[in-house]
C-alpha cells in the first residue's frame, strides 16, 4: 500500500484544491450553494481519488480511482469556464487555474498510462523487449 502524500500528482492536486478554495472565496454569496460548492467538491474529489486509489491493493482498482480523479479534473475545468464567463472580474484567475487543471489532467493521464503499462508487464514479463 502506497503513501499517497509522496505522489507528485497528489501534491499538485492538493495545491490546486487550495487555489480553488481561495478563488471561490471571491464569488458572490449567491454562489455559496451552487458554483462555489460544486467547484470545491470537484477539486477535493481530484485529490481524494488519487489518495484512495494509491492505497488500493490491485492495479486495476488504483487505475479506476485515477480515472475518476481525471474526470473530476475535467469537471473543475468546466466549472472554471463558467466562472470565467459569468464573472468577468474573475476571468483571468479562473482561466489561469483552468489551465493548471488541464495540465493536472494530462499528468493524471500519464500516471494512468504508466500504471496500465506496468500492470501489463507484471502480468506477462515476456512482453519486455531486449
Amino acid at each position: 500500500m502506497g503513501d499517497f502524500t509522496k505522489l507528485i500528482i497528489w501534491q499538485k492536486a492538493h495545491d490546486l484544491t487550495i487555489k480553488v478554495y481561495a478563488l471561490t472565496k471571491k464569488l458572490p454569496k449567491t454562489e455559496d450553494y451552487s458554483l462555489k460548492s460544486q467547484l470545491r467538491r470537484a477539486a477535493v474529489s481530484c485529490e481524494s481519488n488519487i489518495a484512495e486509489g494509491e492505497t488500493r491493493y490491485t492495479d486495476a482498482a488504483k487505475i479506476n480511482f485515477f480515472v475518476d480523479s481525471r474526470s473530476s479534473g475535467a469537471e473543475v475545468q468546466s466549472q472554471l469556464m463558467i466562472m470565467r464567463d459569468v464573472y468577468p472580474e474573475l476571468s483571468e484567475e479562473s482561466e489561469a487555474l483552468r489551465l493548471e487543471y488541464e495540465d493536472f489532467c494530462k499528468q493524471t493521464n500519464s500516471l494512468i498510462s504508466f500504471r496500465r503499462k506496468s500492470n501489463l508487464i507484471s502480468q506477462n514479463p515476456k512482453n519486455l523487449t531486449a
